[in-house]
């Protein structure tokens, strides 16, 4: 049975829709802008082996996968994926939002 299809999932539906003006959607474009441009900055503390291997993970290659395409161990990619991950949580828990 696929969807609700009762008069109370329509009407809770409606009820739960966001509402979307101009200002909200200008204000939630601005937090992403700054969400990213805080992201970019984090990663400029990371080392050019750091970064490359925290955003290969972070797209989802394991440990093993990235000394595969590397030609290195295993040890040293999780050394440095978890080298970046301490030095990025130390960025935000430092550096609050605006």
């Amino acid at each position: 049975m696929s969807g609700c299809g009762g008069a109370f999932c329509h009407r809770y539906q409606r009820s739960h829709r966001r509402q979307h003006t101009p200002e909200s959607i200008l204000t939630a474009s601005e937090a992403e802008a700054e969400s990213n441009a805080r992201y970019a900055q984090a990663l400029t503390l990371l080392t050019e082996v750091q970064r490359s291997r925290f955003l290969m993970y972070a797209a989802g290659l394991s440990t093993h996968e990235i000394a595969r395409r590397e030609g290195t161990n295993q040890k040293s990619v999780h050394e440095s994926i978890e080298a970046a991950r301490k030095k990025l949580k130390k960025f935000y828990a430092d550096t609050p939002s605006k």
